[in-house]
């Protein structure tokens, strides 16, 4: 074990759950269950608004996400790749962008909303998560910490060597590191728990042993007696409820916590469970289980925060009531001298929004599907003598830095695709239909909008078919669609679906066509699924079969934004509905193949994803029925 020398230490102020006085700087290292956590709340059914939370204490929060960094070393956040993050080779190429980066890197886990302005300087707070895979942990729990060389070291959650001795020894390995920089301060996001579908008892024992030694017991054997790391019990939050799985029981008195309560670092489980109480039919948490651990983990995190600082940072707020029990108060290394907080430099100045058009009109009361902001991939298909290229254009967007680009040949009666396919099914049953912003050139005449839905493997696509307004002619225009235009593609397999589910949503896709030989570009923006559809003028409405009367076009002083023509405009937008759904709906949920990441590194922790080709394959498929 590596021998930590106790720096000199004064008595530690009170420890204070406020804010910080002044803006920090922090970065976020995460996969799919991290995504999620810090979604804001609305985003989707699995948001857990931790992104919101930090914001609201002055936390100026950024992340890496799937294949961020040198190397691609996003993709890698198993336990024993800490390693190559922390001590590997690499190890200062990569700590130097984590510092240096200030890019949110949402990808497909859903928009949070943070600071509008970036204090500047490094990041100073680090925090890192590693996925639910990692709580299938081998051995003795009881087992001491490997030392020395560990066999772990760069391996990933279904190395033969994930066992609870050599989890503890890579986590001892890393505060070598740790103490080589107290200008940081670290925070390790535990694992969350499995469902009891995608592990046994025996995994579950360990993982609750391991994280238990995490949270109370790691930093204190290790003789590490520095204030800049601190560990959130992400797991243990995470294993009971309120009664069910869309229920939390943040703020009850018993059940699994780690929080700060009664004027003191709690860490208890009085619930007798290994097991994950959030389950949304794989590990994933549901949105209920990121909340709880939300409100759970920034009160903690402020007082680590100033533990680091040695400072009594802002005035906390005021006292609420809280239930009355003795708290198991967690004892922590004796603080040391830190790191002062910085002074507050002139701030930058806020961002201003790109010079394009103004937001959407739906954004505030609407769930975005694509903003083509994420670097997503996205398939492209043509047949019939067509050829088209799908990509991410920086050159042309409605909002934002970017617009999908769908450049196009099209032969007599061909058909071109563009269309990505979703890392897990999407659930917009709350919605009236979509929304969606063109720019074109004129020369495709025909556009289908489809979605895909039902099983991941297999999906079942519903199309409409439109008339590309005059008015997408060298102007953004918006264009509207009520789910009733949506019908079961005649193209589709006899299996699958009769009706779209909106709970199911695994892909879209753009299809372009025309009577005769064209070739031009369409750009796409801002694809919304508004709660209450936008109120926009009439656009013609056809199948991909046959072609749409003509439309009468609006009065043309500004790009009107287009709705089905058969379709009223709603005169008040309707809120969304909270996250949280009654115990006795079926949530959204994926459909895992097995319990492991991509090898790949674009899946999602344990999630078997449909190819990113997949859902062109099946519009192939519908030429082919279609001639």
């Amino acid at each position: 074990m590596t021998a930590f020398a106790s720096p000199p230490s004064d008595t530690p102020p009170a420890d204070n759950p406020a804010p910080p006085n002044e803006p920090v700087k922090l970065i976020f290292i995460h996969h799919s269950c991290g995504g999620n956590w810090l979604a804001d709340v609305g985003q989707h059914e699995y948001a857990g608004g931790l992104g919101q939370a930090l914001m609201n204490n002055n936390y100026f929060v950024s992340a890496t996400n799937y294949g961020w960094g040198p190397d691609g070393i996003g993709d890698n956040t198993d336990i024993g790749h800490w390693w190559d993050w922390f001590r590997g080779p690499n190890s200062d190429t990569i700590m130097a962008a984590v510092y240096a980066e200030s890019g949110q890197n949402v990808g497909d886990f859903g928009y949070w909303s943070r600071l509008p302005a970036d204090p500047g300087g490094e990041n100073r707070i680090i925090m890192f998560k590693s996925c639910y895979p990692n709580s299938g942990l081998f051995g003795n729990p009881g087992a001491s910490p490997t030392s020395g060389d560990n066999p772990l070291r760069g391996g990933d959650a279904w190395s033969d060597a994930m066992t609870v001795a050599n989890a503890k020894g890579i986590y001892n390995d890393l505060l070598v590191y740790f103490a080589e920089h107290p200008e940081k301060l670290f925070i390790v996001i535990t694992a969350p728990p499995m469902i009891a579908d995608e592990t046994d008892a025996a995994q579950a024992a360990n993982a609750r042993a391991f994280n238990d030694w995490l949270a109370n017991n790691w930093l204190i054997e290790a003789g590490y007696a520095y204030n800049n790391v601190a560990v959130f019990d992400f797991y243990n939050t995470l294993t009971s409820n309120g009664g069910g799985v869309n229920t939390n029981d943040a703020g009850q008195e018993s059940g699994n916590h780690h929080r700060w309560q009664n004027n003191a670092v709690q860490h208890i489980h009085t619930a007798g469970n290994n097991f994950s109480a959030y389950g949304s039919g794989d590990s994933h948490p549901t949105g209920a289980g990121g909340q709880k651990a939300a409100a759970e983990f920034v009160p903690l995190l402020n007082v680590y925060y100033h533990r680091w600082q040695g400072s009594a940072g802002a005035a906390p707020p005021a006292p609420t009531e809280t239930p009355q029990e003795e708290p198991a108060t967690e004892a922590l290394p004796t603080p040391t001298e830190a790191p002062q907080e910085e002074q507050a430099t002139a701030a930058p100045p806020a961002p201003t929004q790109s010079p394009q058009e103004e937001q959407p009109a739906e954004a505030s009361n609407a769930e975005l599907m694509d903003d083509f902001e994420s670097g997503a991939e996205y398939w492209g298909d043509a047949e019939q003598g067509s050829s088209v290229e799908c990509s991410v254009d920086s050159g042309e967007s409605y909002n934002g830095d970017f617009a999908l680009r769908m450049q196009y040949t099209l032969a007599p009666d061909g058909w071109v695709d563009c269309g990505r396919s979703f890392d897990k099914l999407r659930n917009w049953g709350a919605s009236e239909g979509i929304s969606v912003w063109l720019y074109a050139d004129g020369s495709a005449r025909w556009m289908s909008l489809i979605f895909f839905s039902g099983d991941p493997d297999a999906p079942t696509p519903f199309e409409a078919g439109i008339e590309l307004p005059v008015e997408t002619v060298g102007e953004w225009t918006q264009i509207a669609l009520p789910w009733e235009n949506f019908t079961r593609a005649e193209w589709a397999s006899e299996d699958g679906l009769s009706e779209i589910d909106l709970a199911r949503i695994i892909g879209y896709g753009f299809s372009l066509g025309n009577d005769e030989d064209a070739a031009g570009v369409l750009w796409v923006d801002e694809l919304y699924a508004p709660v209450a559809l936008p109120s926009v003028a009439p656009i013609a409405v056809a199948t991909p079969d046959e072609a749409p009367a003509e439309a009468t076009p609006p009065a043309a002083v500004a790009p009107s934004p287009t709705v089905a023509e058969d379709e009223p405009a709603p005169e008040e937008p309707t809120p969304l509905p909270p996250t949280q759904t009654p115990d006795d709906e079926t949530p959204s949920v994926e459909t895992p193949d097995e319990n492991k990441e991509a090898e790949s590194g674009g899946g999602i922790c344990g999630l078997a994803l449909l190819p990113l080709a997949g859902l062109g394959v099946l519009l192939t498929g519908r030429k082919r029925k279609k001639q």
